[in-house]
């Protein structure tokens, strides 16, 4: 394809472009990563998150003032450790931050391999560091994402979880600059993390702190989830307000954030499928009515 173009560039050498390529293999191309702009649009856009959008432009502002003294530093991507509540966004922003590590240089994917306490531990000894050492390499060139990392410290000396600590560590060291590690935690756990492996916590550059969701953050989270299959009510607005407030006050501990969000659409479409079924002339599929949103107790 490229030789019946003749397009050839200096000294010859023939210019292949990817719709040179047979059909069978273009659904293998990646799309143009984003532009630094675009993320940062991308991350304004994001619900809430105040604290992090600013934790975020810091670190944008400090890489660029960097570069431009001179300093080599800034061309190394940052370990971060992101603590707070479950539902509060980490997961996302963390995808949000390969993206952005891609676009200012540090890296050169945008690709986040996201692990747990479960994806790691395995049953024998020497297995868990084996496979903590497989998601490492998987994880060159991009960032490692371990989520609920504060499940991982403070079990005891037979515990798998301070080996795996120390082979993270050890790689955060000795491949500085070949990939990225962020860290998510509940804030007051994180500290048997710590304990558990000395000089960790000194490797991690940032601390970003993810704040729960305020009552009209969550119902804009719960619009934008619907959207555009499903619209609520202003009367299911003001109810689902009303749930949210009801578990954050009676059930703090189990608030969800985002998530509590998320189950609570789950269980109207449901309870809207099942009132249209036993309604057959209705025929709006769209509008979600205040009876049918669950109770708050169905949400904890």
């Amino acid at each position: 394809e490229a030789s019946s173009r003749g397009e050839f560039g200096p000294g010859g050498a023939l210019t292949i472009l990817p719709d040179d390529l047979p059909v069978k293999y273009r659904q293998y191309l990646r799309e143009s990563a984003p532009t630094l702009e675009e993320v940062l649009a991308k991350l304004d856009e994001m619900v809430g998150l105040q604290k992090v959008k600013e934790a975020i432009t810091n670190l944008y502002k400090a890489t660029s003032v960097g570069r431009s003294s001179g300093d080599a530093e800034s061309t190394i991507a940052p370990h971060i450790i992101f603590t707070g509540n479950p539902g509060t966004g980490k997961t996302s922003v963390a995808k949000l931050m390969g993206e952005l590590y891609r676009a200012l240089g540090l890296l050169p994917t945008d690709n986040v391999r996201v692990v747990s306490r479960e994806d790691l531990i395995r049953g024998y000894i020497g297995q868990s560091e084996s496979r903590t050492a497989e998601v490492i390499e998987e994880s060159m060139g991009g960032i490692l994402f371990v989520d609920e990392a504060h499940q991982l410290g403070g079990r005891g000396e037979n515990d798998f979880g301070k080996p795996i600590l120390s082979a993270i560590n050890r790689a955060m060291l000795e491949r500085r600059g070949e990939f990225a590690v962020i860290f998510a935690g509940y804030y007051d756990q994180m500290g048997a993390v710590y304990e558990s492996e000395p000089g960790l916590k000194r490797r991690l550059t940032y601390t970003f702190t993810f704040e729960d969701y305020s009552t009209d953050e969550l119902i804009e989270i719960l619009v934008r989830m619907a959207a555009p299959r499903f619209r609520l009510l202003p009367e299911a607005l003001a109810k689902a307000k009303s749930i949210f407030e009801t578990i954050r006050r009676t059930n703090p501990e189990n608030f969800g954030n985002a998530g509590a969000a998320e189950k609570m659409l789950m269980r109207a479409r449901i309870n809207q499928a099942a009132r249209i079924f036993d309604n057959p002339e209705c025929v709006d599929y769209e509008t979600i009515l205040p009876e049918d949103l669950p109770d708050a107790g169905e949400l904890v």
